[in-house]
């Protein structure tokens, strides 16, 4: 993840460099801000009780409608064409109770949060599709880091943890398809609505679909 935040820093540096060099009707640097809902595919996953062994039990799924926020960098080489970097964060929760007997011992849990969570790194390519410039096509790809809170129990045996990228080797890759509109503001702010969907192409399944506001800035 790291490496994703150097590459994007050197992106911001790159574009304003570029920016400062030309004028404003030939390029421009956007900084956009955006937080709003996601539905997402893979975060009910549980098994039905008949396809796994007598005695297990597992808490894996969270609610599919979860949140989405994010940041990124975009640079317009003209009225039309843009290229842009982001990061976005989505976050799923599911809340857990139970009490009973679970490997052979009296387990409670009384409304235990279990958290799933995305984190996107990406990078897109944006076109203008009037001539006002309010309503643009974005198309890209991404990496996807995810972080899977479960809690299983089977025979002696209970297991509460987080699966991500560095215990697990949690990773995919896809591609995203998407539609942003923005209004123009008092100063250099723009305020609009952005939807995209998110395709993991390693899975060949659709990850999430977010529709988020979006506030704009423009430099």
């Amino acid at each position: 993840m790291m490496r994703n935040l150097i590459l994007l820093f050197i992106f911001a540096s790159t574009a304003y460099s570029l920016h400062s060099q030309q004028s404003t009707n030939q390029g421009r640097l956007t900084l956009n801000v955006k937080y709003g809902l996601a539905y997402s595919f893979f975060v009910e996953y549980e098994q039905a009780p008949e396809d796994v062994p007598p005695g297990f039990i597992a808490f894996y799924n969270k609610k599919r409608i979860g949140n989405i926020g994010g940041i990124g960098l975009s640079y317009s080489f003209n009225e039309q064409n843009g290229i842009g970097v982001y990061y976005e964060r989505q976050v799923h929760v599911g809340r857990k109770s139970f009490n009973g007997m679970a490997s052979g011992a009296n387990l409670s849990i009384k409304d235990f949060k279990l958290r799933h969570t995305n984190n996107f790194f990406g990078l897109d390519y944006h076109r203008n599709l009037f001539s006002s410039n309010e309503l643009s096509f974005n198309v890209g790809v991404y990496l996807l880091f995810p972080e899977q809170q479960e809690i299983s129990l089977f025979d002696n045996f209970i297991d509460i943890g987080e699966r991500n990228n560095k215990n697990s080797n949690l990773m995919e890759g896809g591609v995203t398809l998407g539609f942003k509109y923005l209004k123009d503001l008092p100063g250099n702010f723009r305020l609009g609505v952005e939807t995209k969907a998110f395709y993991t192409a390693s899975l060949v399944e659709f990850e999430t679909i977010s529709v988020t506001p979006v506030l704009a800035y423009d430099f």
